[in-house]
């Protein structure tokens, strides 16, 4: 080959190079573009209202770009819509996008605790920025995961910090309002009434004011005032299929004759939307009436009947009637998208109630398949767990949660599932093994730390790090009753029990009221040839043992034997 003709080989190999590396970035703006395009769709149909065609247009674009935020946040919209607890899953994909903002953390916990997923808010109201919590969001994020565990001191002390922000805001007062109706104070009780009366006359808050209310009259009983106020609710016409839902309460509650024409009414609102749908069927299986619920399910067209949530619904109320074979129908030959793993774990549901007793290993598979399908989505593996845990399956919810405890981040939430299942089941040596992880992922949490020393020195484990953490936790916070109660402890296992009394007798007696603390006191107490002194401690503890772990109930026990 001539010099000539392989300089121009090589020219002509280089202009391939350069002509492919131009059509390799000629591709991003265009994908771009296609995102953008795609998105721009998903928000027009959006606003009109046809989510089945937002939706899909929204999963094209997250094809194009995996992590765009915009499409991302339509699903998230839409499955809240809905009502698909799928938009857990969608507005912890938003803050995974968004590390570090504060927003879409809190925008995931207003829906989970929306969802009942409280664990799941409280993970993540946790990593807020410390600059952001004293806004308005946070506050309000805060007090709705109050409410919903029925926290209501501390949901009115954050309405309260939130109207220092913002003097005179009536949505604020509104939800003060709300919570004192519950506090059992009666002037406060008479104030909030007052703040209802006067709010339902603005047209913007008239709303908010007639559901509190009827949740007022339900409280005292009233029945008579309650459908008085739910029929001038739906009266409104911007009445929601959830304000209906109450009218239907008070009619089932007073046995009306117009029940089942209201009901069916109600039916006929739904019409083909199956967030409609969803909640009528699922305030029915609530209502004890599942059968009549899935009457009017399979009178539906198969394309709504198909579509999410309708067949969560459809699904609790053939387990509630136990309608195993037709259950089996439902989830065997489907695929539930995002919330896939809830279909496989109420197929493992039916394998277990059917013939999983007998073939045990097919169950078996089908339940890891259920958890494999979060593909480790801690929430995901969260959400499973809590809803094996409503079926009795304890064993499979733990799984679930240790599953996802393994996630550094995202395994808060199981972490808190499992420490509150341990607590109530008084399981010291797993509930150890859990305040270990937690101590793991928040080394520098002194509550964590704390938790890790206490079931130590209590299980007789790991003693020398339990000395040590117990010794740290109180240099840093003395004052603090719980930590106090483990150091003394620890001081008393390395054999300087006068010491540890002598802390404990600087702790005021609202502290010494806690049962654990008492126990701890009492028995020091006891120790240190202090009998009188001990058996008021040991015998109010003793009073309250339910409360108390199986390892403390030893120690007051050995100590009143020892007393004379």
């Amino acid at each position: 080959m001539s010099e000539k003709a392989r300089q121009r080989l090589i020219l002509l190999a280089l202009l391939a190079v350069a002509a492919g590396v131009l059509i390799f970035f000629a591709k991003v703006p265009f994908r771009r573009w296609q995102e953008r395009r795609l998105v721009d769709a998903a928000q027009r149909f959006m606003e009109k209202g046809e989510l089945r065609d937002a939706y899909l247009s929204s999963r094209e674009a997250l094809l194009k770009n995996p992590k765009s935020i915009p499409a991302c946040s339509i699903v998230a919209q839409i499955a809240e819509l809905e009502q698909s607890p799928a938009a857990i899953l969608w507005r912890q994909q938003l803050t995974d996008l968004q590390p570090g903002s504060s927003g879409p953390l809190i925008d995931l916990a207003t829906t989970a605790t929306r969802f009942g997923e409280t664990f799941i808010a409280e993970q993540s109201l946790s990593q807020v920025r410390e600059a952001d919590r004293n806004d308005l969001p946070f506050l309000q994020a805060s007090a709705s995961l109050a409410i919903a565990q029925k926290s209501y001191d501390i949901a009115e002390r954050y309405f309260q910090k939130a109207l220092e922000i913002t003097p005179g805001d009536d949505g604020l007062r509104l939800n003060l309002a709300n919570i004192r109706l519950a506090s059992g104070r009666p002037e406060q009780i008479a104030q909030a009434r007052a703040t209802l009366e006067s709010l339902q006359a603005k047209p913007q808050f008239r709303q908010a004011a007639l559901r509190a209310m009827i949740s007022d009259a339900r409280l005292r009983g009233d029945s008579a005032r309650a459908m008085q106020l739910t029929t001038k609710l739906n009266q409104d016409a911007n009445a929601t299929m959830g304000d209906r839902l109450l009218q239907l309460d008070e009619l089932d509650h007073s046995k009306s004759k117009e029940f089942t024409p209201e009901l069916s009414k109600l039916q006929t609102l739904a019409g083909n939307r199956p967030e409609l749908i969803y909640l009528v069927m699922t305030w029915m299986n609530a209502h004890g009436l599942p059968a009549q619920s899935l009457e009017w399910c399979e009178s539906l067209p198969g394309k709504i009947r198909a579509q999410m949530p309708v067949p969560l619904a459809e699904a609790e109320a053939r387990t509630a009637l136990a309608d195993w074979k037709k259950l089996r129908d439902l989830v065997k030959e489907s695929d539930w998208g995002d919330l896939e793993f809830m279909r496989l774990a109420l197929h493992s549901r039916v394998l277990f109630e059917t013939d999983g007793r007998r073939r045990r290993s097919e169950f078996r598979a089908m339940w890891e398949s259920a958890t494999n399908a979060t593909r480790g989505n801690p929430n995901a593996l969260v959400m499973l767990g809590r809803l094996v845990n409503g079926w009795g399956w304890k064993q499979e919810a733990i799984e679930a949660w240790w599953l996802a405890a393994k996630n550094n981040t995202g395994g808060r939430a199981a972490l808190k599932a499992l420490f509150t299942h341990y607590s109530a089941e008084k399981n010291t040596r797993e509930l150890y093994r859990v305040a270990r992880r937690v101590a793991e992922v928040e080394p520098a949490n002194p509550i964590a730390k704390n938790n890790v020393a206490s079931l130590a020195l209590l299980l007789g484990l790991d003693e020398p790090e339990a000395h040590r953490l117990a010794a740290e936790n109180y240099k840093l916070a003395p004052a603090q009753p719980v930590v106090a109660a483990t150091y003394a402890f620890s001081l008393h296992r390395k054999k300087r029990t006068g010491e540890a009394v002598a802390i404990l007798k600087q702790l005021p007696p609202s502290a010494l009221a806690d049962p654990s603390i008492a126990a701890c006191y009492g028995f020091l107490l006891a120790q240190n040839g202090e009998p009188g002194a001990a058996r008021q401690f040991l015998d109010a503890a003793n009073r309250e043992k339910e409360k108390l772990f199986p390892e403390e109930v030893a120690l007051i026990d050995s100590a009143l034997k020892g007393l004379p």
